[in-house]
């Protein structure tokens, strides 16, 4: 959950996944969307935030998520 807050704070721009293969996160994606029906956290948010219930669904979410920067 630090991580979170390191987003928040603008200490880095990357996709978070959270593997909930029974449930375990659901009560906290339930809070972060009243966070942000409250107005606390920005809509944006919600954008880097992956809540996949298999791995490989978790992958493929952070995979769509990729941004690559060509110098």
């Amino acid at each position: 959950v630090e991580i979170l807050s390191w987003a928040r704070l603008g200490l880095h721009a990357k996709p978070m996944a959270f593997l909930d293969e029974d449930g375990f996160w659901s009560p906290f994606f339930e809070l972060m969307e009243h966070i942000i029906d409250g107005k606390f956290t920005p809509e944006g948010f919600r954008a880097s935030l992956v809540h996949s219930d298999t791995p490989q669904q978790a992958i493929d979410a952070l995979m769509d998520k990729v941004i690559v920067l060509d110098n």
